[in-house]
């Protein structure tokens, strides 16, 4: 079929030629415009190599065999066939046909087919010489100049870039991370100094990443992170990094602490001990060894350590573990209570719960709820009812704002124990109003937000015009960051009060102070103060009025007053310095 047809197509490096006669593709092929390998086709027709084509043959054969005898047999082995494609040498080729063109075609048959998708160039004209100036001596002089003034400037920016990283990341940079860690610190110790254990620690451990081999914080961070931060691994290991000299019973105690709060009870124990080895009468010491007992729940044991303090500071009303070691001490006795039965431990209970209301205001909140507590187990209802109202009836953030023992174990102090006890009485008394209240302030103080502002609730829908209901409704709004319904319970406790209770007059002063109106403040804390002439929330914000007024001496009188009652409650503190500097200030006047 394919020696009878008249036209040929041929396809190769992607395009397609033709039609072609015979006698023309054999032209082509002598002429290697195509090769052997290129496809040929009949129209319609299947395509075939060409050296498969009979009509083409014996062309074929004289190709090759005209270049096997003037090639140096050197071949490329196919990979889809058993054939070969030859290299040749340029030497044996006659030189015109290296570059002789194409014989032209002038007929119909041969036009060049391309695929449709593709874009037909037009033929562009020969270029002309290219001028450029590369043989211009004075413009490469020039050009060489600039060049290295380039990379001149290039390595000026370079190696002011590399210094100034340099500097900021190794000079400037630790030196502005030591001036905030010295800030840090010097804020750290003074939030220390005021009871302010919170904000120390925060401090402490921005001055601890900024500069962390900084031995000189390791002590009041690591107590810190066991007391405050609940870290007692953490506080550890930065108190075993302390050289004891001068700190040997502090760190001791720290330590215990830390076990402690892992209820590593036995270690604990052994580092309180070491303590009172140096000084067999170190308060803190003996009270976290009671502590310990009482983890070990041998209430007996406590007791001894407990009172061991307490009849060695009998005459010390004021000091900043009589709340805290009296309240471990009321525990003991209820647990002993508890398991043995014996009502003398409760009335062991409620005399230094007594005693302690006598002395001190630090746990005051606290001890109440205690004694209420202790006087319904021992079945003494006849006053509890005027119990309760004196609870609702108390500052109820004095205790957290009393500077602590940071050296005493205070992680049983909370009122997740107080509420207990609160809880316990309440639910078996008559629920009138106040009865509801108090259940609402204890669960409050341990957190239940919820179901706090619920019992509330009840106790305003039986008491609506009641002044403690409507205090302890807006102290617990209050909690929840509920302002305007706050200043709107507060405003109601006033009306309905009548001078009659503290809490109504407490709240009226702050919210006086809120919208900075002094003289109505003033007022309140007058009338506060003249209803309990103890009461160190009054005579506290009376001294910060008057040195408002520059009247340094009345803020004194209020400031000593209040220090007679408590020397740790922490805004006589934060007075007393304010008083310190209000003086100088005025000294370097000359008033």
């Amino acid at each position: 079929m394919a020696n009878k047809a008249k036209v040929w197509l041929i396809k190769g490096g992607g395009q397609i030629l033709g039609p072609f006669a015979d006698k023309q593709v054999i032209d082509l092929l002598k002429n290697r415009v195509i090769v052997p390998l290129d496809e040929a086709s009949n129209p319609c027709g299947r395509w075939q190599y060409i050296r498969d084509v009979p009509a083409f043959a014996k062309v074929v054969e004289d190709i090759r065999t005209k270049n096997l005898l003037g090639t140096d047999n050197t071949t490329t082995q196919g990979t889809d066939h058993s054939s070969f494609t030859p290299t040749f040498k340029v030497t044996n080729v006659d030189p015109d046909e290296l570059t002789q063109d194409i014989p032209k075609v002038n007929t119909i048959q041969d036009v060049l087919f391309h695929s449709v998708d593709d874009l037909i160039k037009p033929e562009q004209e020969p270029r002309g010489e290219v001028f450029t100036h590369d043989k211009d001596l004075f413009i490469k002089q020039q050009a060489q100049y600039t060049s290295k003034w380039i990379w001149v400037v290039t390595s000026i920016i370079i190696l002011f870039t590399t210094g100034f990283v340099i500097y900021r990341q190794f000079i400037a940079k630790p030196k502005h991370n030591k001036i905030i860690a010295t800030e840090s610190i010097d804020q750290a110790m003074q939030a220390l100094d005021f009871g302010d254990y919170q904000r120390a620690l925060e401090n402490f451990r921005r001055a601890h990443s900024l500069d962390p081999n900084d031995a000189s914080i390791y002590i009041y961070l690591g107590l810190l992170e066991i007391q405050i931060g609940e870290q007692p691994l953490r506080g550890r290991k930065l108190l075993e990094k302390i050289d004891m000299l001068g700190n040997r019973q502090k760190v001791l105690i720290g330590l215990g602490l830390s076990y402690l709060r892992e209820d590593d009870i036995n270690n604990a124990e052994k580092k309180f001990n070491k303590a009172l080895e140096i000084d067999g009468l170190n308060r803190p010491a003996l009270i976290d060894l009671g502590a310990a007992a009482m983890y070990g729940e041998d209430y007996a044991k406590a007791i001894n350590q407990f009172l061991l303090v307490i009849n060695e500071n009998k005459n010390e009303n004021d000091s900043d573990y009589n709340g805290a070691v009296t309240l471990l001490l009321v525990e003991s006795f209820i647990k002993l209570y508890e398991k043995e039965h014996e009502k003398k431990y409760l009335t062991d209970a409620k005399k230094y719960l007594i005693d302690l209301l006598k002395k001190t205001h630090n746990y005051a909140l606290e001890a109440s709820v205690g004694l209420a507590y202790v006087n319904f187990l021992l079945e003494e209802k006849d006053n509890i009812y005027t119990q309760i109202d004196k609870i609702l009836d108390m500052d109820t953030e004095e205790t957290s704002l009393h500077k602590q023992n940071l050296l005493i174990d205070g992680s049983k102090l909370n009122w997740k124990l107080f509420s207990q006890w609160c809880l316990k009485f309440t639910s078996e008394l008559d629920p009138n109003s106040h009865v509801i209240a108090l259940e609402a302030l204890c669960i409050v103080k341990n957190g239940g937000l919820g179901v706090a502002y619920n019992k509330i609730s009840d106790a305003i829908g039986k008491s609506s015009k009641d002044p403690l209901v409507n205090s302890i409704f807006a102290i617990i709004l209050r909690h929840m960051n509920s302002q305007e319904n706050m200043i709107v319970q507060i405003d109601k406790a006033q009306e309905y009060n009548e001078d009659k209770y503290e809490q109504p007059l407490r709240l009226g002063a702050e919210l006086c102070k809120a919208r900075g109106d002094a003289d109505c403040q003033n007022n309140k804390l007058q009338l506060l103060l003249s209803k309990n002439p103890t009461s160190l929330y009054a005579l506290a914000e009376l001294a910060k009025i008057n040195l408002k007024l520059n009247d340094v001496g009345k803020a004194k009188e209020y400031l000593s007053r209040g220090q007679k009652l408590s020397s740790h409650y922490r805004p006589f503190l934060e007075i007393e310095k304010m008083v310190s500097k209000q003086e100088d200030r005025n000294g370097s006047r000359g008033l």
